[in-house]
């Protein structure tokens, strides 16, 4: 398996699905080395947006971690999309902000997400912090997490460039706010690994001991636009450390269904892209 390969396999899966996008970039994060596919392409991001407003939140407003917040019941059944804090029954809870990134970056909660992007100075705010982000060129937040959105328009853009650029960030700063980011970016594997790190000899996912010291991930899809995309950092034993983006767009399974099931095409996809990105640095 060499790069070519790679690129080669990322290219023919593309052309088999007509109108289908992919941005593809993985960084060796100890000597910089990039293998990239169309990595500048501006595609929608779905929840892979969630990695930067994590990581802003941490950044901007770390000494809010513990502060706790009194949600009503109004709040709650104004929660669209995924998640589970709309279906809390009670009139009211109090969760911290921690709690609520927690959520964001595991199980992808939009009331949690649109509560830290509040917090955040909203969309406006955001987008100002991204902006100033060394590396990255086309990373913006569009719409508000409502109703609306999911009938028609677009949640936020990336590319896979900018993600890998963003991981390479996280490991050039290395301050308290991107040690708690990749803390709670170990997270999502604890409910589901079934893109990029999927294939991968992951703790619990073998017999044995595995080789992979860290892994972190957050996905995203947006079933209306066939989004499905993923954004992986993984460190092995060795010392290895290589971050893994792949944003990709109208991958239909052959009955029409465009959610990226387990068995869908771009879950499928993703899962050998990760496992052979691996198996060349690793």
């Amino acid at each position: 398996m060499n790069a070519a390969d790679i690129i080669t396999f990322i290219g023919k899966t593309e052309s088999q699905y007509p109108g289908a996008r992919v941005g593809f970039c993985a960084r060796n994060l100890k000597n910089g080395q990039c293998l990239e596919y169309k990595a500048s392409q501006k595609i929608e991001a779905a929840s892979v947006i969630k990695v930067f407003l994590a990581y802003q939140f941490l950044f901007e407003k770390r000494e809010l971690l513990d502060k706790e917040l009194r949600v009503d019941a109004a709040q709650r059944d104004a929660a669209v999309g995924a998640g589970v804090l709309k279906l809390f029954s009670a009139s009211e809870f109090i969760l911290s902000y921690r709690d609520l990134l927690m959520l964001t970056l595991s199980i992808s909660d939009n009331f949690a997400t649109a509560l830290i992007l509040e917090a955040v100075g909203g969309i406006s705010g955001f987008n100002r912090f991204v902006a100033g982000l060394p590396g990255l060129s086309c990373t913006q937040w569009i719409s508000e997490l409502t109703p609306q959105l999911f009938a028609s328009g677009n949640l936020a853009f990336s590319s896979a460039a900018d993600l890998a650029s963003f991981a390479a960030l996280l490991d050039a700063r290395g301050g308290a706010a991107e040690q708690d980011f990749l803390r709670l970016f170990a997270l999502e594997h604890e409910f589901y690994v079934d893109r990029l790190g999927r294939l991968l000899p992951l703790d619990g996912l073998m017999d044995g001991p595995s080789p992979i010291k860290y892994f972190g991930s957050k996905g995203g899809t947006f079933s209306r636009l066939g989004v499905t995309g993923d954004f992986a950092i993984v460190e092995y034993k060795g010392g290895q450390r290589i971050a893994i983006a792949a944003l990709s767009e109208g991958f239909y399974s052959k009955n029409g269904r465009r959610n990226a099931h387990i068995d869908h095409p771009a879950s499928l996809f993703l899962a050998e892209l990760g496992e052979l990105v691996c198996r060349y640095w690793a």
